[in-house]
């Protein structure tokens, strides 16, 4: 959304600005890099964790197949 702004801004600025494009260029390339840095340093998968089993989805998947199978049991 932002970089829509942007676009609006420069395409109607253009005119009475000329070097708007070449800052809004620049500006997108050092916010390309800060995020890919903020990206590589910063934001990370968590480290994994062994559990001891799957918990309450073993119960879920017992009850959504006997759901889902019911109807096809009884119309047979």
């Amino acid at each position: 959304m932002e970089m829509i702004i942007q676009y609006g801004f420069v395409t109607l600025f253009v005119a009475s600005f000329p070097l708007a494009p070449a800052f809004a260029l620049l500006n997108n390339v050092i916010e390309i890099r800060l995020d890919a840095a903020k990206f590589v340093t910063e934001i990370r998968r968590p480290d994994a964790v062994r559990c001891k089993d799957i918990g309450i989805c073993h119960l879920l998947h017992i009850r959504v197949c006997s759901t889902n199978g019911l109807p096809v049991h009884v119309q047979r």
